[in-house]
């Protein structure tokens, strides 16, 4: 069924071989002649990583009957090449049959992602329908990581959204207060505009031009004046903002709760697609507890135990967290943070790092190079989740 999907697809690959036993690389060309695309051929171990860069290829093919040399090209890539972090390509491993749990445990580490024994040859088709599997399952991949990048960009804008939604209705209600205790405060004080004039026109300052016979008559007629006239002209002015203000409240409201529940249900749908967070460290036993730890709270967790396999998942499975530890034998978490800041798919990734140091110029360095946050390796459960969350924006308030 994959075959047909491949055909279907027409794919057409470039493959890079990689080998220095010239028996083995004229049997693995026999077995794939039937793959569409273009074959390249490295022999020298210096000229992998050139060839790498100019071919840019979607297989590389390591056909190394000592396995050991191919598991030293690979990650030789990783440290000198410029294109191999940018470049979507599966790695396959061709290896003997003795040789098949070692090539195993470095597939499940992710360093490869498939292997095929060509010696004892059991099955002449096996590496052409592997290779045809790693170029379906790269187009699969990519569209599964565009297709969860949109899914995660439409939550986040849904949520900001709503509570943009909510801050706004709120600050109708507020104006909307405002303008009645303005209305009130502007009648209060015509009111004692009115009492203050009524004093004045019976002091001696009016004498001879105004006669006042009763003070409280006066005080009366004033009043009534100002509440009639004036007051009813402002409280007009004010009852038509409120009435057009109540109006856009009433209709936004509606509006707003006519959308809760399929509102409701995408988000309750967004929210179900677990965060995938990547964690890098050479301790076995932390990664045992992290991956436990945030599994249980509805993460999806990779893991890696240094930095080359964590660059390599990252470029193919989009985290939207790493964690990363700062001590790791041959490349340090400062190493990782600058190749992945390098690169465009993992620019935006926010890093946390755990680290047992705390020095200010290792913190600053790793500001610096782009690092998050840090954590203590100590920390506990729900410092560790605040955290991560925080950085991947899961504290926005449904």
């Amino acid at each position: 069924m994959i075959s047909n999907k491949a055909s279907s697809l027409n794919i057409a690959a470039k493959i890079l071989l990689v080998s220095d036993e010239p028996d083995a690389t004229s049997e693995s060309k026999a077995l794939i002649k039937n793959i569409k695309g273009n074959l390249s051929v490295v022999s020298n171990s210096d000229q992998v990583v050139a060839a790498f860069d100019a071919i840019e290829p979607e297989i590389l093919l390591l056909v190394c009957m000592q396995i050991g040399k191919a598991e030293e090209y690979y990650l030789d890539l990783y440290r000198n090449s410029q294109k191999i972090q940018t470049t979507v390509h599966s790695s396959l491993l061709v290896c003997k049959a003795k040789d098949a749990e070692r090539a195993y445990q470095l597939c499940l580490r992710e360093l490869f992602d498939d292997y095929v024994i060509i010696r004892p040859l059991f099955d002449p088709f096996r590496l052409t329908i592997s290779i045809r599997n790693l170029l379906v399952g790269q187009i699969t991949l990519k569209q599964s990581n565009e297709l969860r990048q949109r899914v995660i960009s439409i939550r986040d804008a849904t949520l900001a959204m709503n509570q943009l939604v909510r801050e706004s209705l709120s600050e109708g209600a507020s104006v909307s207060a405002q303008l009645t205790q303005s209305e009130i405060q502007i009648n209060q004080h015509v009111k004692k505009k009115f009492r203050d004039l009524a004093e004045q026109m019976t002091s001696h300052d009016y004498d001879g031009v105004v006669q006042v016979v009763d003070q409280a008559v006066l005080n009366e007629k004033l009043s009534q004046f100002g509440q009639k006239h004036l007051s009813e002209e402002i409280s007009t002015v004010f009852e038509e903002s409120q009435i057009a203000l109540k109006k856009l409240l009433k209709a936004s409201k509606t509006d707003y709760d006519a959308q809760t529940q399929g509102r409701n249900e995408l988000e309750a749908w967004l929210n179900s697609i677990p965060p995938r967070i990547l964690v890098v460290d050479d301790d076995p036993i932390f990664l045992e507890v992290i991956t436990c730890m945030l599994t249980k709270e509805g993460f999806e967790v990779m893991s890696a135990t240094n930095v080359i396999e964590g660059i390599h998942m990252a470029t193919r499975l989009w985290p939207a967290a790493i964690l990363l530890d700062y001590e790791m034998p041959e490349f340090s978490g400062l190493d990782f943070i600058v190749r992945a800041k390098a690169l465009p798919n993992l620019r935006q990734v926010p890093i946390i790092m755990f680290t047992g140091h705390a020095e200010r110029e290792v913190v600053q360095e790793a500001i610096n190079k782009g690092v998050s946050n840090f954590l203590l390796k100590s920390s506990p459960k729900e410092i560790i989740l605040q955290k991560l969350r925080s950085c991947i924006g899961l504290d926005i308030k449904a």
